[in-house]
């Protein structure tokens, strides 16, 4: 095969051997990052070149040492495609692209795959019906939609795997009351978010 290509593949969980076969059996050069607690797993490896194991769960994957253990193998072997096996790994995936300057989907678009705030809001511009939302940014925008759209809703941060996904729900009672008040009830004092978490958080109804 003259076109042969060298594939990093990336999975927290053990899905994708039918297709590192396929791609090792088209004569690419395969590599697979998944996570420690799958070492023990039935991976295809005699079809995979290397494989890299990253400590932690899925959102415990330290981004910084994973960018520096792609980046010291690419020393040695160009990457010419960056895969994500699940969609949990799709953020990684691009942002490895963005780094390392390889084509494919970057974190602008992946965040329309991941990000429920991003997907909303792609999909409102689009002229898709979507249920009523509001971004956690501007306290007047969140007051109104409070005061315009009948509860019972949800707050939701929204990068997060279920059950973290919608986290407090907010009661009928609270509709047309300032953002603030119910604030300090209890229902939002959980959010001391930091600066990657506030493009995640909105409100939406059920």
């Amino acid at each position: 095969m003259e076109n042969k290509h060298v594939f990093l593949c990336i999975s927290n969980y053990f899905k994708g051997s039918a297709f590192l076969r396929r791609l090792s059996s088209l004569g690419n050069t395969v590599y697979l990052i998944t996570s420690e607690k799958l070492r023990e797993a039935d991976w295809p490896h005699e079809h995979i070149a290397e494989t890299f194991y990253m400590p932690g769960q899925d959102l415990d994957w330290n981004m910084e040492h994973l960018l520096l253990g792609v980046a010291d193998l690419m020393r040695r072997s160009p990457i010419h495609a960056i895969v994500a096996l699940d969609d949990y790994d799709v953020e990684k995936a691009t942002y490895l692209r963005e780094h390392l300057r390889i084509p494919g989907m970057g974190q602008t678009t992946g965040r329309y795959f991941r990000d429920k705030l991003a997907m909303r809001m792609r999909a409102h511009s689009a002229g898709i019906r979507v249920p009523a939302f509001s971004p956690l940014f501007v306290d007047e925008q969140i007051n109104a939609y409070i005061a315009e759209v009948p509860g019972p809703g949800y707050l939701s941060r929204g990068r997060r795997p279920p059950p973290m996904a919608s986290l407090k729900c907010i009661p009928p009672s609270s509709s047309g009351k300032k953002f603030i008040a119910w604030e300090k009830t209890g229902f939002a004092t959980w959010w001391k978010p930091s600066a990657p978490e506030m493009s995640t958080m909105w409100i939406a109804c059920w």
